[in-house]
């Protein structure tokens, strides 16, 4: 089985918890990954400042950024921030194409555009919950 996992309103919003659940889903022998917008360095380096590890909490890292760079035409601008932009439709099809293309079976996503957009076989969990 393959969990799929957002970072921002998600992750960082619960660190506690998904940091036991992610490990708890790991030794259970389940793959465990990060799906978030920012390209992979980024989204490394703030797993890591919430004190998140490779192995221990998550499998891999997917980056929405980086995969339309790699992967579709969208086309992709940086402003002067750093921060990267697409056409809103793009951005929200994205999620559901990457589940699609590294088979995810579930993701737990904050942000509930991204559900009308997975595959049949992907089950969307709208997280919507802070738990202090």
């Amino acid at each position: 089985m393959r969990i799929a996992i957002d970072v921002h309103g998600t992750i960082d919003k619960n660190p506690k918890l998904f940091k036991l659940m992610m490990e708890i889903y790991l030794s259970a022998g389940i793959e465990v990954y990060i799906v978030s917008g920012p390209p992979v360095e980024e989204i490394h380096k703030e797993l890591e400042k919430l004190k998140f590890k490779l192995d221990k909490h998550f499998s891999w890292i997917y980056s929405v950024v980086d995969y339309l760079r790699s992967h579709t035409t969208v086309e992709m601008t940086q402003d002067d921030k750093g921060h990267w932009w697409c056409a809103e439709k793009d951005w929200w099809d994205s999620k559901g194409m990457m589940c699609k293309h590294y088979n995810i079976d579930v993701i737990i996503d904050n942000e509930i555009k991204y559900k009308d957009n997975m595959p049949e076989k992907t089950k969307f969990i709208h997280w919507i919950k802070e738990i202090e």
